[in-house]
């Protein structure tokens, strides 16, 4: 009976495997790298940059493979060829990144930990959150009340007893 129990879950484990791997992934981009970009290099090298330096962006993978003036920035799978690592490792003196404070060293080492793997990034970035004024909040559904319609002529005494009449009468 353990043998099976055992033997089932090496078979699940096997076979969930490249699932978990990719979860894992790109949790660890989420929650190391994602932040990290955001934090350290987003004021200068993002799409939403006062002045883009060195015509480098960094909030896409495609940006970063692309690259800026000096190239691409990212060889996945090959720290030691990406641009990127050379200049948060500050082993170059005319390429360091940032340029006022290196970073610490686990994040060094979660950037390099991250080109190694591949520089997994989700597949879609997370939509932008709309920002609706006050003249734009009808446009949004999100922002209309929902209004179920009622077969009775008694009105409801309060906003829930709507829906709860409106589920009576279907």
């Amino acid at each position: 009976m353990q043998r099976t129990v055992v033997l089932t879950i090496v078979v699940v484990l096997w076979t969930c495997a490249p699932a978990l791997c990719a979860d894992s992934n790109e949790t660890f981009f989420e929650f190391k790298i994602r932040p990290l970009l955001i934090d350290k290099c987003y004021k200068c090298h993002s799409g939403t940059s006062e002045k883009l330096k060195g015509d480098l962006k960094v909030d896409s993978r495609q940006a970063l493979l692309t690259g800026g003036k000096t190239g691409p920035a990212l060889s996945p799978g090959h720290p030691a060829d990406s641009l990127l690592i050379k200049a948060i490792s500050y082993t170059d003196e005319d390429l360091q990144m940032p340029p006022k404070k290196q970073l610490s060293l686990e994040a060094i080492a979660d950037l390099k930990h991250w080109v190694e793997m591949g520089a997994p990034w989700p597949a879609e970035d997370p939509a932008p959150v709309a920002t609706a004024t006050k003249s734009d909040s009808a446009n949004y559904w999100s922002f209309v009340p929902p209004k179920p319609q009622t077969k009775t002529d008694t009105p409801p005494s309060t906003q829930i007893d709507h829906f709860i009449l409106a589920k009576l009468e279907a």
